[in-house]
């Protein structure tokens, strides 16, 4: 197994434009001849004609990273799902555990026509805003927006976030929140119609004047709204039998949670303790089971609920950095059909004009976005 670091280098004054793609791009070939140097790196792929150059490097055989410049706009997803990881650790937590089964499930991997595990993550916070019974508070996006390197920026974030979690709360376990989120997505998601988008806390349909913006939103497949750059659809790079095939696995996961029967990727091996990400460096994060996810240790030996059983286990304290490369993705074919299923309805909008397929942009950890020419 192996795990992923996605670093970014940026230069104070730099904005975007042409000129910041040109010294991109300049900065990887003065860089390439350096790291070859390094006996413990080794060159995996250049991509210097994607929208955000790379370097994509192995380091000690064991690290997989994604080197960039002057890519902003991962600083400030990195702050936006830090901040959602401060509020509970049931956030960060689920987040992982979906990721894990994700890439055991094989839908996880943009390069694959999948969704990137950023995607998945947007996912889960949107599922735990719109449940009734979860609320997650919505953060402004508008307040993490800016891209400048500050560590300051940390601090604030953190004191906001201390505010906000003040006045919330959640009687749902994590194996509850799992079940609960494969059940949401299976059954109760109105695929092809509703947009994931971490705004508004409540949930609306594509054709909703909030976004006129929004690549995409006419075809019937799956909307993920980019929390900062709005025309940015994340469907992009999911392919039809791709995106059909995640539909099955939601279904089978939310069939097996609700039958207590293990879910792929959540084995206690070692490779699943390398795969284990977090949105804070060196955060601790619970080990994750066959059938069983540990609670952190304060929780009691054995929890059980309607949808899975969990026991204690030790914790294991990893770090990840949360920068990813650009793309442009071009998706294999798509599938034209979609479902309506049951659930509460996204509100009503107004119809929009059709738009173009977008260039994505990745911008979460693992590695798994491809960045195609």
């Amino acid at each position: 197994a192996t795990s992923d670091l996605d670093v970014t280098c940026i230069r104070p004054g730099v904005v975007l434009g042409e000129a910041a793609h040109r010294e991109a791009v300049a900065t990887l070939l003065h860089l390439r001849p350096l790291l070859s140097e390094q006996p413990n790196f080794k060159e995996v792929d250049v991509v210097l004609s994607a929208r955000v150059p790379i370097i994509r490097l192995r380091y000690e055989s064991q690290l997989e990273v994604d080197l960039s410049c002057h890519n902003f706009w991962p600083i400030a997803n990195t702050r936006l799902l830090r901040a959602y990881s401060k509020i509970d650790d049931r956030v960060r937590d689920l987040g992982i555990a979906v990721k894990l089964w994700a890439k055991a499930a094989n839908v996880c991997g943009a390069m694959y026509y999948n969704l990137s595990s950023y995607a998945f993550t947007l996912l889960v916070i949107y599922f735990m805003q719109v449940t009734t019974d979860v609320s997650l508070p919505l953060l402004p996006p508008e307040r993490f927006a800016d891209t400048s390197w500050d560590p300051k920026h940390y601090e604030a974030d953190d004191n906001y976030v201390e505010k906000i979690k003040a006045d919330w709360s959640c009687s749902l376990t994590l194996p509850e929140l799992l079940g609960r989120f494969f059940l949401f997505y299976s059954s109760k998601f109105e695929w092809g119609e509703e947009v994931v988008s971490l705004r508004y806390s409540r949930r609306l349909r594509a054709y909703d004047p909030v976004f006129e913006r929004l690549r995409g939103k006419h075809h019937p497949w799956l909307h993920i709204e980019d929390p900062f750059q709005l025309d940015r659809n994340l469907h992009c790079v999911l392919g039809g039998p791709e995106e059909a095939l995640l539909r099955r696995r939601l279904k089978e996961a939310s069939d097996a949670c609700q039958a207590g029967n293990p879910l792929p990727g959540l084995q206690p091996s070692l490779e699943s303790l390398l795969a284990i990400e977090v949105a804070a460096v060196a955060a601790e994060t619970p080990v994750v089971g066959q059938a069983k996810i540990c609670e952190e240790t304060r929780a009691a030996p054995k929890v059980t609920n309607k949808h899975l059983k969990f026991h204690e286990s030790s914790n294991k304290r990893t770090a990840s950095k949360v920068c990813e490369p650009s793309a442009r993705v071009i998706p294999a074919s798509r599938s034209s059909s979609a479902s309506t299923s049951a659930g509460d309805s996204p509100s009503e909008g107004a119809d929009s004009p059709s738009d173009e397929e977008p260039i994505i942009i990745a911008s979460r950890t693992t590695g798994d976005e491809a960045a195609h020419p």
